[in-house]
């Protein structure tokens, strides 16, 4: 008998209902598809229906029109879960016993067992007969404790022989030099020797230029510069400003001296230049009637200063 059916499709999620209306098919295809998972179905009557679903399939009670052709079959589903793993079966019986294998390599050797008891000694055998042959010469024993010490021998009286020369040792380092000694007493005086014949006398040299070692003395005048020692001996000379004093010079050895007098308040500054080598500039300083001398001595070429005194009261 025909009827009417709400069809749901299935998924993973739970059943999705389509909202299709069939009718006319038997329960057995309807049943097929619930086998396989796609879907369910259940009756439904008209009041189940929508307005919209009566009014396409018509709620009268009329006689359900014939079949429509069964659609191509859908696509099949994915695969379901995996369901739960069943129940261990039974143990089977045990099977026959295998042939037996092949012999294993030999194991390793066992460790060594203790070393039995000692057993005692035999019985005496029989003396033998005495050997004519000397048995060998058994091990020497160690030696004895030494014997106390044997009183001294006299002494001998024949000297024993030379033993051989050692070997001459190597150099020694030199040693540090000794501290000089003390200077020896100065032995006497020789004996003089005879006086020797007198020679011949030497001819007579040309007779010199008379030098100026003479007391001699001149006075320049005041502001002279120019002071002339290789004539005079001795010069005396008032300054009137700052001056550079010359001289020409005596022979060698000759001795000179230089009086500079003072007059007025204003200090010069006098400096000696050729023909003089000395130890520096002089002064004449603001008192007026003072008096500086100065002390020079030749070698020929210059005068040389050998002394100057302060200033002192003319």
């Amino acid at each position: 008998m025909p009827y009417r059916a709400k069809v749901r499709m299935w998924s993973e999620q739970g059943p999705i209902e389509v909202g299709q209306i069939v009718s006319g098919f038997d329960e057995a295809v309807l049943a097929g598809w619930t086998a396989v998972g796609f879907l369910t179905h259940e009756e439904i009557t008209p009041a189940d229906l929508s307005p919209e679903l009566a009014a396409q399939i018509g709620t009268g009670g009329g006689a359900a029109g014939p079949a429509g052709p069964q659609g191509p079959a859908g696509d099949q589903g994915p695969p379901g879960p995996t369901g739960p793993k069943g129940d261990l079966g039974d143990v089977g019986p045990a099977g026959s016993t295998g042939p037996p294998g092949s012999q294993g390599p030999v194991g390793p050797a066992g460790a060594k067992g203790d070393t039995g008891d000692t057993g005692g000694p035999g019985p005496q055998g029989p003396a033998g007969a005495d050997s004519t042959v000397p048995g060998p010469q058994g091990v020497q024993g160690p030696p004895g404790a030494t014997g106390p010490q044997g009183l001294p021998g006299a002494d001998s009286t024949i000297p024993g022989p030379q033993g051989p020369k050692g070997d001459t040792g190597n150099t020694g380092s030199q040693g540090p030099a000794g501290t000089p000694g003390a200077k020896g007493d100065t032995g006497d005086q020789g004996i003089q020797g005879p006086i020797g014949n007198t020679g011949p006398q030497g001819n007579p040299g040309p007779q010199g230029s008379p030098g100026n070692n003479a007391p001699s003395y001149g006075a320049l005048a005041n502001g002279t510069t120019a002071m002339a020692f290789a004539t005079v001996a001795t010069r005396k000379v008032t300054p009137t400003a700052t001056a550079t004093f010359t001289t020409t010079v005596p022979a060698a050895g000759t001795c000179c001296q230089l009086l500079i007098l003072t007059s007025g308040t204003t200090s010069y500054t006098i400096t000696f230049g050729s023909g003089f080598k000395s130890t520096g500039t002089l002064a004449t300083g603001t008192t007026t009637g003072r008096v500086f001398c100065i002390h020079w001595i030749s070698d020929g070429t210059n005068l040389y200063e050998n002394g100057r005194t302060a200033a002192m009261a003319a």
